[in-house]
C-alpha cells in the first residue's frame, strides 16, 4: 500500500502504476537467504 501511495505522490500530473507479482517455489537454498525454508512464496516481480 505504501509503495502505491508514494508512487502516486511522485506523479502529480497523473500516470500509470503497474505492480506485478508471481508465485515462486523455493526448493533449494538461495545464497545469502539460507534461512528460507522450502515452499511457495510471492516473488515481488518488477515495478514499473
Amino acid at each position: 500500500m505504501n509503495l502505491v501511495s508514494n508512487a502516486a505522490e511522485a506523479q502529480p500530473s497523473g500516470g500509470k502504476i503497474i505492480i506485478s507479482t508471481r508465485n515462486q517455489y523455493v526448493d533449494m537454498p538461495i545464497k545469502d537467504y539460507e534461512e528460507i525454508e522450502k515452499g511457495e512464496f510471492i516473488d515481488p516481480g518488477r515495478f514499473f
